[in-house]
């Protein structure tokens, strides 16, 4: 939400929450008036009329959701909205290279493999592989521009400065 009320120049009151579930029971109970959460954890809520969807934070329209607009189409003018989140498997900077390659190697092998694309995919997931050193470029580039937002939004650990 911080980077949408940067981006859209609003002024957003940030009311923490402790995880995904207990945000989306807030939202529900009529506790906050917006929120910004992954269409897995609120899709039943947004199905059962609890919810209502006003943008997704991803680059397209959601399969799950094809009448919900993105961000991007939701408020013209920001600039492309990317909030798209990944999980990658990371493992010791001293491990093998020939370890490092097989296993890079076999866990794409499986993210191809009909039945986990399909499994993903039901969990409105988007499975994808990367080789090492485009994920290593990925996940470098991610704490880039993260770094830089909690900069500029001027985000701080409670209690410091």
């Amino acid at each position: 939400m911080e980077l949408f009320a940067l981006q859209a120049g609003v002024k957003l009151l940030h009311v923490p929450y402790r995880g995904a579930g207990p945000a989306a029971v807030g939202q529900i109970a009529g506790e906050v008036q917006l929120g910004y959460n992954n269409v897995q954890v609120l899709l039943q809520n947004i199905r059962a009329g609890q919810l209502i969807p006003l943008g997704i934070g991803e680059p397209e329209r959601m399969p799950v959701l094809p009448d919900v607009p993105t961000i991007f189409e939701t408020v013209p003018g920001l600039p492309p909205f990317g909030m798209t989140s990944w999980a990658g498997i990371i493992a010791p900077a001293k491990m093998p290279k020939a370890i490092v390659d097989r296993l890079n190697k076999e866990v794409t092998a499986v993210m191809a493999e009909p039945e986990v694309v399909k499994l993903l995919e039901a969990q409105q997931l988007t499975p994808f592989s990367l080789e090492q050193a485009a994920f290593a470029d990925l996940v470098k580039t991610d704490l880039e521009k993260w770094a830089e937002f909690v900069k500029t939004a001027k985000i701080t650990i409670e209690g410091k400065r």
